[in-house]
């Protein structure tokens, strides 16, 4: 896969910078989704967690499919 066929979704202002260099390599352990677009083209979505947990108090954050809460 190219770079140009992965998404990174990233938090902004978080309290470190997330490596967006690899689908997989940045140490928030991030999902990868793979997505196809309009035009047919599959293309890996990844999405890098918040180092300070941020999206844990969002209101649509599901506790019940979350690895980090299951073991909270």
């Amino acid at each position: 896969m190219s770079q140009t066929d992965i998404i990174h979704t990233v938090p902004q202002n978080d309290m470190f910078d997330h490596d967006t260099s690899n689908s997989d390599n940045c140490v928030c352990g991030p999902e990868i989704d793979l997505v196809k677009r309009d035009d047919g083209l599959v293309v890996a979505h990844v999405v890098h967690y918040s180092f300070d947990g941020r999206e844990h108090s969002e209101p649509d954050h599901d506790r019940d499919a979350c690895a980090v809460c299951a073991h909270g």
